[in-house]
Order: structure tokens, then sequence, then C-alpha cells
């Protein structure tokens, strides 16, 4: 393996963790990434490549997206949308965006279990982004919602903590739908803690 190589899959291990922030971070990630940082990869420029990879634009477009974040359930969802407009009159396309990055940043919003990012493409599909870090329960618990499940039930797929999806329908249908079935995960959550013993 290559430093070109290494520091390519130290890059992918840890965008997959989110810096060894999801729950995916197991002994064989952190076993990996000695291994590639010793093969030549270096974490301090991976960083940079991560976190220093926006335009002024996107970060811009950004701002316009955080004012748009809405919360529900108590706060234990946070939405945010785009619709095809919002693209268009700022004449910026989805994959300048790094929106990976923003909805992994929306996470940070102190009160929410589920992050959904909506993005409406063309032919009223709507790609969706959903992500579930850790909190503290009633009994400070640590925990996280499966947002994979969730995915699962729109024909997507991803991990426990990051998924996505995609659902063919008007943006407020799909907001709605969506909603919804995190509500539902949430309480079927709450529940088999309840169950347990």
């Amino acid at each position: 393996i290559t430093e070109r190589l290494a520091t390519s899959l130290f890059y992918g291990l840890v965008s997959d963790t989110y810096f060894f922030q999801r729950p995916n971070t197991t002994p064989v990630a952190f076993n990996l990434a000695a291994e590639f940082s010793r093969l030549g990869a270096e974490p301090s420029k991976v960083a940079q490549l991560l976190h220093k990879s926006k335009s002024l634009e996107a970060l811009k477009f950004w701002g316009k997206i955080l004012l748009n974040i809405k919360l529900y359930n108590n706060g234990e969802i946070a939405m945010a949308s785009i619709c095809k407009r919002d693209f268009e009159d700022n004449k910026i396309k989805e994959h300048d965006l790094n929106l990976d990055s923003f909805v992994n940043f929306m996470t940070s919003i102190e009160s929410s279990k589920i992050t959904i990012l909506m993005k409406e493409r063309e032919d009223n599909e709507i790609r969706i982004s959903l992500r579930s870090d850790y909190f503290l329960d009633k009994n400070s618990a640590w925990d996280v919602i499966n947002v994979s499940e969730i995915a699962k039930t729109f024909g997507g797929g991803g991990h426990r903590s990051a998924s996505g999806c995609s659902i063919h329908r008007p943006l407020p249908d799909a907001e709605k739908l969506m909603l919804d079935a995190c509500i539902e995960a949430i309480s079927k959550n709450n529940q088999l803690k309840k169950d347990l013993p």
C-alpha cells in the first residue's frame, strides 16, 4: 500500500466514522487508522481535506439552510429541506455543497435524536439523509436510534447512525412521511427501553 493509497483509505475510514464519533467506531477502526498512519497517511492532512473543502458560496448556502431547520417532537427531530428552486436561485449545484458534512453538522443540535436533510431533485425525487448521534436517555444511559431501519422502509439503507433513501413524492408529502416514520421509530425505541428488565 503506497502512502497515497493509505491516505485515501484513512480518508474513507474517518469519513465513515465521522472522525471516530459514530457507533461504527470499533477497535478494528482504530487498528486500521494506526496501520494507515504507519503506512504514511497523515491524520492532520486528512482532517484538512475533510474540513477545509468548502467554497464561500457553499458556506453562505449552508447559512440559508440553517435558517430553514425546524424541530419536531419536542426537539427530538431536526429537519431541513432544500427545494430545487433553492439550488437554481443561488446558482449552485448539490455536489458543490458537501451536504454530508452539513447533515453531520446538524446533529450538534442539543435536543435532537434524529437529524433529517431533504433534497429535492428532478421528477419529484426527494433524496433524504438521516443521522442519529448518541444521546442520554431519561436513565442517563447512552442510546442511539437506528436510522437504517427508517431508511429501509423507503427502500434505502446504510449504517445504524447514518443512512439515506429516496421518496418519489412532492416535497411536503415526503417531509410528512419521513417525520411520521421518525416519530414512530423514537416511540418504538422508548417502548423497547420500558420493556427491558
